[in-house]
């Protein structure tokens, strides 16, 4: 049986990316369940960052846990994860300063970690909560993965 106790997220005002999702708790499970948009790579990078300290982690330190060769696996699933979202749901990925899309903030919030090149992850609220409340427990999602 797992146990599961909810951390609090880092102070709010430390977080300097933490748009506001337009996806709902139920959109999400939805999301997590259809193998068509959450593919492999997202369910385990997801299942990393929410068993992470705080739940929060970086690129590079979740290519390590999965034995990937470095961060740009994670980063460019996590685009190709964020545009499967979007189009599915018919909504458009934040902004960053430059007005490209910032598409990493579909499923996560973060900050500079301090070295200027990653960011921590966590889990966005209404994934996170999700997670949390839903009838969608950890094993769930893993045995999701092993069925696939």
């Amino acid at each position: 049986m797992l146990v599961i106790i909810m951390v609090n997220y880092l102070d709010m005002q430390d977080i300097e990316y933490k748009d506001e999702s337009l996806i709902t708790k139920s959109q999400w499970k939805d999301i997590l369940q259809n193998d068509k948009i959450a593919r492999d790579l997202d369910i385990k990078t997801l299942l990393v960052a929410f068993n992470s300290p705080l739940h929060r982690t970086t690129a590079t330190e979740i290519a390590e846990t999965l034995g990937e060769k470095d961060y740009h696996i994670i980063s460019g699933g996590n685009i190709s994860f964020s545009r499967r979202i979007c189009k599915e749901l018919n909504i458009k990925p934040p902004k960053n300063s430059d007005g490209g899309n910032r598409w990493w903030t579909i499923p996560y919030w973060g900050s500079p970690t301090g070295d200027g090149k990653y960011y921590y992850i966590l889990i966005c609220p209404n994934c996170h909560s999700m997670l949390h409340r839903s009838n969608l427990t950890i094993e769930q999602l893993r045995e999701i993965l092993k069925k696939r």
